[in-house]
């Protein structure tokens, strides 16, 4: 019952995949959108059978424990629909009457409240609303997710082919083909909304520019507004990159990189000045999660992947030293020589690749006209940011192969961008030519 529930979800999103306007100006054609989506759906049960068959512990598995503390939520609509709304929106909290079901979840509240948003429950949420129509079917959950995904890639699709209209093959390699991203953002995980409001709010903020309507402000600030209950280090990257990359397109007189640079160069300020004040302990906060990260990592959970990167103080002086490695470590692990686990040899491929990218591009680089200039830019600075706080905060490289993930497709997409491919080839069939004719 639970594989014919899926199918029939599968069926409705293939025809809707078929028939709406939104997939049917995507430029991509309905085999090679079916293709996509079946990548999505396969890259989806792969990650459930890796959590059911070689990483047996439900409770620590993303997939399971978010997916199995939505079905507490989901159960107290049965008792009570008040119940349900109350412990969904975190209302009367003291109420005796909720008790049992916030002990019944195990990740509703985290184990360290930094004071910032808990975007757990965001997961959980979703899950528990998705229940309303698969009634704790996991696999509907997956078949959804990987729909949801396919919109978000469909969204970075259409605006980087926008700026590059004759690089149709590159830009769908590195939007919808690369390896970590299919697999992470095709379950219900953080990963999969965060890709989700990425790809709205660029698509948004691109329908915007070039012709504000209700729809395209819509999209946007629903983009905003899914972005900002997940993966808050992936708004602070996203902000300042995507505000260069506005300026930039309102102000097309001043070349981008001045402004990308200009911007970056207000945001350090502004982070110097509010620690120097004290007046939002940015620093503080990043130092004790890290610092908690590597407690529970090295000596609670034992992580297979831990590497020692040292306790950090929360002081300039320490994240400014700081910055150089970090950038460095969350940019190259895993390293294809030092894998740990069967799991890191796809992210160190990766890896691998993008190094060979950016060789290439030192070599046979292709100079993008001043639009383009804009989103590769945005793409360069975002992944920076992005990495530096991965780089910063994170201990395990599991959760940096993963933390990482949304900037894949911006990271690999301009650089392949960026590579005068006809050069290559030329050379490489001027190399072949050759060695035959001396055979």
């Amino acid at each position: 019952m639970n594989v014919i529930m899926a199918l029939c979800f599968t069926a409705i999103f293939i025809v809707v995949i078929r028939k709406h306007r939104f997939f049917k100006d995507s430029g991509l054609s309905f085999q090679i959108l079916i293709g996509i989506f079946s990548l999505k759906l396969l890259s989806a049960i792969a990650l459930h059978l890796l959590y059911s068959i070689y990483y047996t512990e439900r409770s620590e598995a993303d997939i399971f424990k978010y997916f199995d503390d939505a079905l507490v939520l989901f159960e107290s609509f049965k008792d009570s629909p008040t119940i349900f709304f109350k412990l969904f929106f975190s209302v009367d909290i003291q109420n005796a009457a909720l008790t049992p079901y916030y002990d019944a979840m195990n990740f509703w509240e985290r184990k360290i409240d930094y004071g910032i948003f808990n975007d757990n429950r965001t997961i959980i949420r979703l899950n528990a609303i998705l229940m309303f129509v698969s009634w704790g079917n996991i696999f509907v959950h997956h078949c959804i997710a990987s729909f949801v995904s396919l919109i978000a890639c469909i969204c970075l699709y259409k605006v980087f082919r926008y700026y590059f209209p004759t690089q149709n093959i590159l830009i769908a390699i590195g939007i919808f083909l690369i390896p970590s991203s299919l697999f992470w953002t095709s379950a219900l995980l953080k990963e999969t909304v965060v890709m989700l409001g990425l790809g709205l709010t660029m698509y948004g903020l691109h329908r915007n520019l070039h012709k504000s309507q209700m729809h395209a402000i819509s999209i946007l600030l629903l983009g905003i507004v899914v972005l900002s209950t997940v993966k808050l280090y992936v708004v602070a990257a996203f902000v300042p990159a995507i505000a260069a990359f506005i300026l930039s397109r309102k102000y097309d007189t001043i070349p981008p990189l001045v402004v990308f640079v200009g911007i970056f160069i207000v945001s350090i300020a502004a982070v110097v000045v509010n620690h120097i004040l004290g007046f939002v302990p940015f620093l503080e906060t990043l130092a004790s999660k890290r610092n908690d990260f590597i407690m529970d990592a090295a000596y609670y959970a034992h992580a297979q992947s831990y590497i020692e990167i040292g306790m950090i103080r929360p002081t300039l002086a320490a994240f400014v030293s700081e910055t150089p490695i970090a950038l460095l470590r969350a940019f190259q692990l895993p390293i294809i020589f030092y894998i740990q686990k069967p799991l890191e040899l796809m992210p160190a491929l990766e890896n691998l690749v993008c190094i060979v990218l950016i060789i290439c591009m030192a070599f046979w680089f292709k100079k993008p006209d001043k639009k383009q200039r804009a989103i590769i830019w945005f793409s360069l600075f975002f992944s920076i940011g992005l990495l530096w706080f991965v780089g910063v905060s994170t201990p395990v490289v599991g959760a940096i192969v993963r933390y990482k993930m949304p900037l894949l497709p911006f990271l690999y997409t301009s650089l392949a961008l960026c590579i005068d491919w006809k050069k290559i080839t030329d050379l490489l069939l001027r190399r072949k030519t050759y060695g035959s004719s001396i055979i």
